[in-house]
């Protein structure tokens, strides 16, 4: 997975800076208890991808959400998470040939209910200021599918995996800045319509093969946010 070298990276930059923490006084050491255990955050992310071998699964989003982070008595955190956002899609109708596949260029608004774990890599205090953390998520879509769709591609109630690096600025002890990549991955499912010959064009292809009839999407996610820390 992309992300991996990048978490590999990660940890072995703060492995290095936590033993240059040894021979500092309190007072000049770069690391700082995190004095809160909860934090109310919002985020605003875009989401790349291309919508699959055919183009019909959604991609190129904007997402606004936000975040509720309970850390445990460890240095992982729980979260769950709640955004809307609006996605380019391709609408097709695989009734046509090849040079009338595509019906339609829209967008459509979806909403993203997520459930994860991060795990700080300073544990409980941040380094400069600043808290790195890798992590997974699980969540769901609603609003996926498109109602006048004549190819019945349908994208409503899809499963999604995040995992995902990032790091946290705590500018103060209670207002901080996030910045977050995640693999944003869910799985598109073509419907039966796909494989078949065009009624409308007879003798040309089917828009698939039959290869496959699912495949796994991946969507690069870029992720700017602030939140509230608080403890309780």
């Amino acid at each position: 997975m992309r992300i991996f070298p990048a978490l590999v990276l990660a940890h072995l930059l703060v492995a290095s800076a936590a033993t240059a923490q040894v021979g500092h006084s309190p007072d000049n050491s770069p690391y700082a208890d995190i004095l809160t255990n909860r934090s109310l955050n919002f985020q605003f992310s875009t989401l790349g991808g291309n919508g699959g071998s055919v183009g019909v699964g959604p991609r190129n989003g904007r997402l606004f959400s936000s975040t509720f982070n309970i850390r445990m008595g460890t240095p992982t955190e729980v979260f769950f998470s709640l955004g809307v956002g609006k996605f380019d899609r391709t609408i097709i109708n695989p009734n046509n040939g090849p040079t009338n596949l595509v019906v339609a260029d829209t967008t459509k608004n979806m909403t993203f209910l997520g459930v994860g774990f991060n795990w700080l890599l300073t544990g409980k205090k941040t380094w400069h200021r600043l808290a790195p953390y890798f992590g997974t998520g699980v969540g769901f879509t609603l609003g996926g599918t498109i109602a006048s769709d004549p190819g019945a591609f349908g994208f409503q109630g899809k499963f999604f995996a995040t995992p995902r690096i990032g790091v946290r600025w705590h500018v103060t002890n209670r207002f901080l800045l996030r910045f977050e990549a995640t693999d944003t991955i869910w799985k598109l499912t073509y419907p039966p319509l796909y494989f078949l010959e065009p009624i409308n064009a007879p003798g040309a292809a089917a828009v698939l093969d039959g290869t496959f009839d699912t495949q796994w999407t991946h969507q690069a996610t870029f992720t700017i946010g602030f939140g509230y820390a608080f403890r309780y």
